[in-house]
């Protein structure tokens, strides 16, 4: 593909090649061209799976200059794949079902197979590797649930962004690392904007999607609820005028409940309301649910009792105050 030879003005030009999406694999046989003059791209001539005679361009349908990237699936059995490149749909196949016969033969006289028709070229292939043709510049592979991060180097280019490092035509221009899964952000249930809330806390979360802090002028129960309906209390961390959590280990459906603390009634009020609510639980008169319990435990030694009811009785009406837990 391209012009072919050398750059001494004897060949066409190598045009250019349009590559957006797929996998494309190149193998070079000894045959297929001579290195006498260092030609190719400059690329020093090397028999195997690499691409150093495709002189032509190569951009993608946008018109962007692209680049090897090779993507190993070892770890994600035989497939079929399919591949999104930035949250693009990228390739959705298996691996390269064929090899040409004579790879992984000895280049010595005699030693490869004589091919006298199209069809004997080939052989079953088991390698692993795809060949993406990526844009200069880092980029998130995902497949299924897995995520990979293809970080470009610079240094393959010259200063006018053209294939420098003759690596490029074997190993690739990225190199490709697990990356973490992002964690699930929680869905943020937030009892403090509750209408007539006179203290509403604001929730903020970091990129990673599992720390955050929660601000506001009183204290609050910040809790994990899992999907099963499990309450975890969260604990506070100090953090300038806020405080830190974390929600690490968040599933799907799991909630991060954010509450002011003895606000027993979830009117997003902590008042007198919500101390005679408490007493009547504290007594068994009604029945606090697993959110509520949290909120209402301002002593915080895990029971809904008197001495619960005594706290909150002084913190409405301000001779004392709540703590964030």
């Amino acid at each position: 593909v391209g012009g072919g030879g050398y750059v001494s003005g004897n060949d066409a030009s190598g045009g250019t090649v349009y590559i957006t999406g797929g996998s494309l694999r190149t193998y070079i046989d000894k045959n297929a061209a001579n290195n006498e003059y260092g030609g190719f791209n400059n690329a020093a001539f090397t028999e195997g799976v690499n691409d150093a005679v495709i002189t032509a361009q190569r951009k993608n349908g946008d018109g962007e200059n692209v680049y090897k990237c090779v993507f190993d699936t070892s770890e994600l059995g035989e497939g079929p794949y399919t591949v999104r490149v930035d949250g693009k749909e990228y390739y959705s196949g298996g691996r390269h079902a064929w090899a040409y016969v004579n790879e992984a033969l000895s280049k010595d006289e005699g030693a490869q197979v004589n091919v006298s028709r199209t069809q004997d070229n080939w052989i079953p292939n088991d390698e692993p590797n795809l060949y993406f043709y990526l844009t200069g510049q880092d980029h998130t592979i995902t497949v299924g649930d897995q995520t990979y991060q293809a970080v470009f180097d610079p240094s393959v280019l010259d200063a006018d962004g053209n294939v420098a490092d003759n690596r490029v035509y074997t190993t690739g221009a990225f190199t490709v690392k697990k990356g973490e899964t992002a964690a699930p952000k929680p869905e943020v249930v937030n009892y403090t904007e509750a209408s007539g809330g006179s203290s509403p806390a604001t929730v903020a979360f970091s990129d990673n999607g599992t720390d955050f802090t929660v601000k506001s002028e009183q204290a609050c129960a910040v809790m994990l609820v899992k999907a099963d309906g499990t309450v975890q209390t969260l604990k506070a961390t100090a953090s300038g005028d806020a405080y830190a959590y974390s929600a690490e280990g968040a599933a799907e459906g799991d909630r991060i409940v954010v509450a002011l603390k003895g606000d027993t009634n979830l009117d997003g009020e902590m008042d007198l309301f919500d101390v005679i609510e408490l007493k009547a639980a504290s007594m068994g008169k009604t029945t606090l649910n697993d959110i509520q319990k949290v909120v209402s435990d301002v002593v915080v030694d895990e029971e809904i009792d008197v001495f619960d009811v005594i706290e909150l009785k002084a913190a409405s009406m301000g001779k004392t105050s709540l703590n964030w837990q």
